[in-house]
C-alpha cells in the first residue's frame, strides 16, 4: 500500500513539473515573438532664416524711392481695399536739400526739416 501511495505522489509531482516546463516553453516562445527592432527617430534640421533686403526703386526722374509701408484695409472694414505698396521719396528729395552732407547728425537734420517746414 505504501508503495502505491508513494508512486501516486511521485506521479503528481512529475505532472506538476511537466506542466511548469510546458508553461515556461510557451512563455519563451511568446517573448521571442514580441521582440521587435526599435526605429530611430530622425532629427529635424533647423532652417536658417534669410535676411530681408531693404527695397529701393528709382522714380522716373532717377530719384531713389525707399520702401516705406504696405497700406492695408482699414479696420472698420467699410473703406476701399488698399493693398498697394507705397514708395516714398527720401527725406533729402522731399525737402529739396539734395546737396547736403550725408554724414551730418540726425539732430541737425531734424533742425533743418523743422526750419524748412516753418518757412
Amino acid at each position: 500500500m505504501r508503495l502505491q501511495v508513494g508512486l501516486l505522489t511521485a506521479n503528481k509531482h512529475e505532472r506538476r513539473r511537466r506542466r511548469k516546463r510546458e508553461k515556461k516553453k510557451k512563455k519563451k516562445k511568446k517573448k521571442k515573438k514580441k521582440k521587435k527592432k526599435k526605429k530611430k527617430k530622425k532629427k529635424k534640421k533647423k532652417k536658417k532664416k534669410k535676411k530681408k533686403k531693404k527695397k529701393t526703386r528709382e522714380d522716373e526722374e532717377g530719384a531713389p524711392l525707399k520702401f516705406f509701408a504696405i497700406r492695408q484695409k482699414p479696420r472698420g472694414g467699410e473703406g476701399e481695399k488698399k493693398s498697394s505698396v507705397v514708395f516714398i521719396r527720401t527725406a533729402d528729395e522731399q525737402h529739396g536739400a539734395e546737396e547736403r552732407d550725408p554724414w551730418s547728425s540726425e539732430t541737425e537734420r531734424k533742425r533743418e526739416t523743422s526750419q524748412l517746414s516753418a518757412m
